[in-house]
Order: C-alpha cells, then structure tokens, then sequence
C-alpha cells in the first residue's frame, strides 16, 4: 500500500511542475525492401531500442531482401497545464 501511495504521490508532484510523463516502447517489424504496410509481421514490444535490436539480431530477422523497423510509440502520455 506505502509504494502505491508513493507512486500516486510522485505523479502529482510531476503533474504539478509541469512535467510529462511518458512511458515509451519500441515495436519490432520486419518488412520488405520496399517497407509496404502489407508487407510488415509484428515480432514484439520492447522496453528499450538496444532490446528490439537485439531481439532482430537473435531472430535473424535481417536477412537478404527484408528489412527491420523498430518504432517508438510514446504510451499514456500526460500533458498538466
């Protein structure tokens, strides 16, 4: 119960400075040369680039004629104004 408060705590203190608060994970696709939507296979979602990248190199996932896309998407963003 005292972390859930101390956390609950630290969000206000962040929300009231003014700060954001972001989480962001990294998606791993691979995809054609061409980098066609149609062509993308999700593989996971990583908590750090050098995680996905990592995780692309241990699955093989460049090989001749495919590409890797790793891209960022920022999760429950709050903005306090």
């Amino acid at each position: 119960m005292n972390k859930t408060r101390k956390l609950i705590q630290q969000y206000l203190i962040n929300s009231k400075k003014n700060k954001l608060i972001s989480i962001s994970i990294y998606n791993l696709f691979q995809t054609d040369i061409w980098k066609s939507k149609n062509s993308m296979v999700f593989f996971g979602s990583f908590s750090s680039f050098e995680k996905a990248n990592k995780a692309a190199n241990d699955l093989e996932l460049y090989a001749f004629e495919t590409d890797v896309v790793i891209l960022e998407v920022g999760l429950d963003e709050v903005f306090e104004q």
